[in-house]
Order: C-alpha cells, then sequence, then structure tokens
C-alpha cells in the first residue's frame, strides 16, 4: 500500500508537470533557427531617443551617420518591429511575438542620444563615448544599461531589477530607484548628486561638491568624493563612505 501510494504520488506529479508544460506550450514562443542574417532598416526621421522592449542586445553608437543593422537567426528577422516615433527608436516584436534562448544584437548609430529605455530583459550598451548636454536612463525591466558618456546633466529611473553602469563625467545625476536593481556609478564622475531611494537596490555614486539623499526603502547608497552631504532616511538603508 505504501508503495501503491507513492506511486500514485509520482504519477500526480508526472501529469502535473506535464500540464504546466502544456501551459507555456500554448504560448508558442519561439526559438532562433536558421542561419545569422544581418538586415539593414533605413529610417528617414532623426534618431535620438532608443527603446527596447525585447530579449535582444542594442549597441549604440554616437555617429554623424545614421545607421540601424539587426543580427538575428532567419525565422526571428520578421518578427522584429522597428519603428520610429517622435524620434524614439522603438524595438519591439511583433503582435507581442514570444521568443526563446535566442540572441538577436542590434546596432544602431545615431548623431544624437539623449534618452536611452530598457523594458524587456535585454541590454544597452554604449560603444563610444555619448555626449549629450541632457541623457536620460530608464530600466523597467531586467537587463543592463551600460554607457560612458559627457554630459550636463543625467537623469536615471531604475524600477526593475536591473542595473544601470555609467563611466564619464557630468555637472548633475538624479537617480530615482524604486526597484531591486543596482546603479554602479563609481566611475561617473559628478559634482551634484540627488538620489531618491524607495527600493531594495544599492546606489553608487561619485560627488565632489553636493550630495542629497532620502531614502525610505532597505537599499544603501554608497559614495566617493567630499561632497556635503543633506540626507533624509526613513527606511533601514544607510548612507556609506566608500572613499
Amino acid at each position: 500500500m505504501k508503495y501503491a501510494f507513492q506511486f500514485l504520488g509520482i504519477l500526480f506529479t508526472a501529469c502535473l508537470l506535464n500540464a504546466c508544460s502544456s501551459v507555456f506550450k500554448d504560448k508558442n514562443c519561439i526559438e532562433g533557427s536558421g542561419d545569422v542574417i544581418t538586415e539593414e532598416r533605413p529610417f528617414e526621421g532623426s534618431i535620438q531617443k532608443i527603446y527596447n522592449g525585447i530579449a535582444g542586445n542594442v549597441f549604440i553608437t554616437q555617429g554623424s551617420e545614421q545607421k540601424v543593422t539587426i543580427q538575428a537567426q532567419a525565422n526571428l528577422i520578421p518578427l522584429l518591429n522597428l519603428t520610429l516615433v517622435d524620434q524614439e527608436l522603438r524595438i519591439e516584436f511583433k503582435d507581442n511575438s514570444c521568443v526563446n534562448n535566442s540572441t538577436i544584437n542590434i546596432f544602431v548609430t545615431a548623431a544624437t542620444i539623449n534618452k536611452v529605455t530598457l523594458a524587456g530583459s535585454g541590454n544597452i550598451e554604449g560603444q563610444n563615448t555619448w555626449e549629450s548636454p541632457n541623457l536620460e536612463a530608464i530600466i523597467s525591466g531586467s537587463g543592463s544599461i551600460k554607457a560612458t558618456i559627457k554630459s550636463t546633466e543625467v537623469n536615471s529611473s531604475l524600477g526593475g531589477s536591473g542595473n544601470i553602469v555609467l563611466s564619464g563625467s557630468t555637472q548633475k545625476q538624479s537617480l530615482h530607484l524604486t526597484g531591486s536593481g543596482n546603479y554602479q556609478n563609481f566611475g561617473l564622475a559628478s559634482e551634484q548628486t540627488t538620489v531618491n531611494l524607495t527600493g531594495s537596490g544599492n546606489v553608487e555614486i561619485q560627488a565632489s561638491q553636493a550630495l542629497n539623499v532620502t531614502i525610505s526603502g532597505s537599499g544603501n547608497v554608497a559614495y566617493k568624493g567630499s561632497p556635503s552631504i543633506t540626507q533624509n532616511i526613513t527606511g533601514s538603508g544607510k548612507v556609506n563612505n566608500a572613499n
């Protein structure tokens, strides 16, 4: 009788797993197949902002000749929907297609880069130094944004579990962190820095003149430099000197 119950338990578990597997299969997720193809997508308008909403990599170069190139397996190319709306290049899948275990690389060259947004589990990576008076970096997904910049002001928002890693220089930087991701910016020289931390992620920043920190979450702020510090802490997080 004991072994009969064990057998029934195993059988029930197997049926349950099979049912779950069927549910996922019903999504008709597509895996890449065929040769890797390179395709150029032309756009008449000026690209100044990039939105990555897929599980793919976007490599951005600041340059005078605008160009958008896709590298992906043959069956995935038709699924990629790239549109230009209000100077924002939006990278998405057609009809909310589900794509699994595939590598998609998109290379963008644009003269001006004012805003980068990551909404999926992909990545955005700068290939050279972006020079922009005002730059905005936003993550609501689980991927990462990595770039070297030269800017007057940088505004970042991190609401997902991803990471923002910036280096270079700026006069001012402002960060709003509500998720569990991390802001790793010891390499970004900044004069004035403002941090609003309501999530559980951690912040690493540099400030030479002024640091204004508000923490109502459980994350910590580590800083380098010798700024004057204004802090308002109602959560469990701390401000730590990392010099």
